[in-house]
């Protein structure tokens, strides 16, 4: 062992060591090749030798030990939420070419998935009063069905959803003439497209209430006449504003 005055390091094939004087006792300092070190109070410099020795042969692996087995776990995949339904009782209003607004109550089912919300709604209205050029002779108009298909594309804003949607209906058009000579009633169909604005507001886990309103296209609005030369044209722009209260599974 060198004398404590100049103790060097002393390089070993399987580590570095230093043994320096501490008063009456020895401080071994052991570096391993991975980098750690092992620290060791002996009282002689015998014994500092000793445990040198004994702690590189513990610290190197064993001359026919197998590699280390390293398990590789995939990072855990937050699963997609499942698709949720709901079923709503729903209630309109629809702006036509007169100046009131013509009221419709319906039911509508939604499907939620992740950011989409795809919805189909039935519907009917009530009949609405359409004036004509004459102060005697009037329409009687009654949305008798309405099919919508509609799909919104939502974000999020704290508990509320909101978004865009496109939709299309087509429907059934009841008319009635009162005042009219020869035919007085005819149904025809109608076909509209639009742009919504959807608010979406979960109430606890299983009650929803949903807004979506905007205008609407007349694509399908034949022309009807009713009496003779009178004619019915319904208006190529319409709004429509509802209000669902759902139940969701």
């Amino acid at each position: 062992m060198p004398e404590p005055e100049s103790a060097p390091w002393r390089a070993l094939s399987s580590g570095l060591v230093l043994a320096e004087p501490r008063g009456a006792a020895w401080r071994l300092t052991v570096s391993l090749p991975d980098g750690t070190q092992r620290q060791l109070d002996t009282s002689t410099c015998e014994a500092a030798a000793r445990a040198a020795h004994l702690v590189l042969r513990l610290s190197g692996p064993p001359p026919s030990s197998p590699p280390p087995l390293v398990e590789a776990r995939a990072r855990p995949v937050t699963p997609a939420p499942a698709p949720r339904w709901t079923l709503a009782a729903e209630v309109s209003a629809s702006a036509l070419q007169h100046p009131g607004l013509t009221p419709r109550l319906g039911a509508r089912g939604w499907l939620e998935l992740e950011a989409l919300r795809l919805s189909v709604a039935v519907s009917a209205g009530v009949p609405a009063d359409y004036p004509t050029v004459s102060s005697e002779l009037r329409f009687v108009a009654h949305p008798v069905i309405t099919a919508e298909v509609t799909g919104c594309a939502v974000g999020q804003l704290g508990p509320i959803s909101l978004g865009p949607c496109v939709l299309g209906s087509v429907g059934a058009l009841s008319l009635t003439g009162q005042g009219f000579t020869g035919a007085r009633s005819t149904t025809v169909a109608v076909a509209y497209a639009g742009v919504d604005l959807l608010v979406w507001l979960p109430l606890g886990r299983r009650l929803l209430l949903a807004a979506k309103g905007g205008p609407r296209l007349g694509l399908v609005q034949p022309d009807t006449q009713l009496g003779g030369t009178t004619v019915f044209r319904p208006g190529h722009w319409s709004a429509e504003l509802g209000l669902d209260v759902g139940y969701r599974f």
